[in-house]
């Protein structure tokens, strides 16, 4: 379990208590669908950057995999690949936590949209469990809300609340990305780079909440000076 620490924060108000596993939405479509929630408003900028982000990612993530031997003649081993899906859910629960944590403490006009946000992740950890099951791993199931707590750092204001969400962000993309780079099962690499880019998509959600500006062209390395 990863702790999130941080300076200057102070306490906030307690999120609800950590639940079981959301209950799983029927389909009869197999793929993922990562669609952002109707409150999640993002605006063409942040998703500009957030796609940029995605494509530089898996530009930079195939050769990663490679070498770190994920290719299609590579003895299958689904006990480790269970294993990364289940420490990305662990990231999940952490998440939707801190989620809770912060919103009391953004302003009334932006809760919302991160509320928007805090669901899509309920949809990130259903989408872990139902790939976890298919590789017949039974989901680890969430803490509770004072163990969450006890990893996360207090909280003062909306500057703290959203360096405290970039964070776990961040932890997710990271550990999302270690997942792809090395799974056994191709199969299980493009629902892993999907959740990666999708939560790439809310880090930028949340770094326009907080001004900074997104990406106006893609990083290419070797790219001359204009």
């Amino acid at each position: 379990m990863v702790t999130i620490r941080g300076e200057g924060y102070s306490g906030g108000e307690a999120a609800e208590p950590a639940g079981a596993l959301p209950e799983r939405r029927a389909s009869a479509d197999p793929e993922l669908d990562l669609r952002p929630a109707a409150g999640a408003q993002l605006d063409r900028r942040a998703f500009a950057g957030a796609l940029v982000r995605a494509l530089a990612t898996s530009a930079v993530v195939a050769p990663l995999a490679a070498a770190a031997g994920c290719s299609e003649r590579q003895r299958a081993n689904p006990r480790q690949d269970a294993a990364l899906l289940a420490d990305a859910l662990v990231t999940q629960y952490q998440a939707r936590h801190a989620y809770g944590r912060a919103l009391p403490l953004l302003r009334p006009d932006e809760r919302a949209q991160v509320a928007s946000l805090r669901a899509q992740e309920s949809e990130h950890a259903r989408a872990l469990a139902r790939l976890l099951a298919q590789l017949g791993r039974k989901p680890p199931q969430p803490l509770t809300a004072a163990e969450y707590d006890a990893q996360l750092p207090t909280l003062r204001d909306r500057r703290d609340a959203l360096v405290l969400l970039r964070d776990v962000e961040d932890l997710e993309i990271r550990t999302l990305l270690l997942a792809l780079a090395r799974v056994s099962d191709p199969a299980l690499r493009r629902p892993a780079l999907a959740l990666a880019a999708a939560e790439a998509a809310q880090a930028m959600a949340l770094a326009n909440l907080a001004g900074a500006r997104a990406p106006q062209r893609p990083f290419v390395t070797g790219r001359p000076r204009q």
